[in-house]
């Protein structure tokens, strides 16, 4: 289960993310908008940005993985100015979690999540994966969404879920 969420679940996610930008990236372009701009774009005053939104949810994805490994995750600057150095972060994000196996993940179960969120507790690799990696990496993923189709961004159900892997009845 742990493979199958962080890597194989999480890289469809990340790399549907990234078909998003691509898009809103060509609408911008369109729409005589800078990287600048789509980069502030807010849902809220109180919420991060769309470029904050993607950073987190590429944060959110690399540590899962090694949260689940017991590896170190890269280090990403934050830094981040234009909608290319985004796609760059999604790329980078998904070669380090396409980088695991499932033997990677063996004694995962076992493995205690701590966190500085919260001191003096820790997770199960599943209350982890269930309580917090997916409620929150989806949570930023959506809003990254949301932000654009907030903003006029022509988008829909489609460029959210990206490619479904359905097989075939026999």
């Amino acid at each position: 289960m742990f493979y199958e969420v962080a890597v194989t679940h999480t890289s469809n996610r990340l790399k549907a993310l990234d078909s998003l930008v691509k898009k809103i990236q060509k609408q911008a372009h369109e729409k005589s908008m800078s990287d600048s701009d789509v980069m502030e774009l807010k849902l809220a005053p109180d919420m991060f940005a769309f470029g904050k939104q993607i950073q987190v949810a590429c944060d959110n994805a690399k540590w899962c993985v090694a949260r689940l490994t017991g590896n170190e995750a890269p280090v990403f600057e934050d830094n981040e100015s234009n909608l290319d150095d985004l796609l760059t972060r999604i790329e980078k994000t998904i070669n380090y979690v396409n980088s695991m196996t499932p033997d990677d993940f063996i004694g995962a179960e076992e493995r205690k999540i701590e966190m500085t969120y919260f001191k003096d507790m820790h997770f199960t690799a599943t209350g982890y994966i269930m309580w917090f990696f997916i409620p929150n990496f989806h949570f930023h993923t959506t809003t990254a969404y949301n932000i654009c189709r907030n903003h006029g961004f022509e988008i829909g159900k489609q460029d959210y879920a990206g490619e479904i892997p359905l097989i075939p009845n026999s």
